[in-house]
C-alpha cells in the first residue's frame, strides 16, 4: 500500500524485492483472491486462503437451490466446506435455518470458523472435523438428520483436471481433488463396510 500512497517514499531493497515478486506472481496467474485474503460469493465477503479454493460464481448455483430446497426451520449438512461459504451463505438468506459444516482440514475448518464469526452466525453454525466416508459420518446424520446435505467437494474427472486454470494449479493439491482416487476410496470404503 505505502508504495501507492506516497511514490515519493522510498522502497527498502527488501521491499521492492517482495512487491516485484508478487507482481511476477500475479502476472503468471496467481490469484489476487489469495494476496487480497477475500472473495465476494452470494453478496457477502468471505476470508479465503490458498488451503481452500476460491468459490466460483457458478456455485451460487446451489445455494440459490438450497434456498428452495431445504426444509422451513430445520438443520442442513455442508460437507467439505472449505471456507463455510455455501453453507454460511446459506444461513444468511434463510434465517430459520441451521447448519452443521464439515471438513477434514484443520485449515480449512479453521477458516470457516473465521469467516462465521465475520458473519454473525456463530449461534446458527457448527464448525466439525468429519471424514464424511467415516462410519462416524453415517452415526452423525441419524443423531440430527438434516432436511438438506450440501456438498460441492473439490473433486476433478482427468479431463477436467488437465483443462483447470493455471492459477488453481500453482497453490491446490491437484491430487487430492482426482476423482478418480475419491471413487476408489469411496469404492474400499463400501466395500469394507458391507
Amino acid at each position: 500500500n505505502a508504495p501507492l500512497l506516497s511514490p515519493e517514499k522510498e522502497l527498502s531493497p527488501e521491499r521492492e524485492e517482495r512487491m516485484l515478486s508478487d507482481l511476477k506472481n500475479l502476472l503468471s496467474g496467481y490469484p489476487i483472491q489469495y494476496y487480497i485474503g477475500t472473495e465476494i460469493f452470494c453478496s457477502e465477503e468471505f476470508f479465503v486462503a490458498e488451503n481452500v479454493l476460491i468459490p466460483r460464481p457458478e456455485t451460487e448455483l446451489l445455494v440459490e437451490i438450497a434456498i428452495n430446497k431445504a426444509e422451513k426451520n430445520s438443520t442442513v449438512f455442508d460437507f467439505c466446506c472449505g471456507s463455510g461459504c455455501i453453507g454460511l451463505s446459506l444461513l444468511k438468506k434463510r434465517e430459520d435455518l441451521f447448519a452443521y459444516l464439515y471438513d477434514l482440514s484443520d485449515s480449512a475448518l479453521s477458516l470457516t470458523e473465521k469467516n462465521r464469526e465475520k458473519l454473525d452466525l456463530s449461534k446458527r453454525a457448527v464448525v466439525k472435523k468429519l471424514d464424511i466416508l467415516s462410519p462416524v459420518a453415517k452415526e452423525e446424520i441419524l443423531r440430527c438428520p438434516p432436511s438438506l446435505i450440501l456438498s460441492n467437494p473439490p473433486y476433478l474427472t482427468g479431463e477436467e483436471m488437465e483443462k483447470i486454470d493455471e492459477n488453481v494449479k500453482k497453490v491446490f493439491d491437484l491430487q487430492e481433488a482426482n476423482i478418480t482416487r475419491v471413487l476408489k476410496d469411496i469404492s474400499s470404503t463400501i466395500t469394507l463396510n458391507s
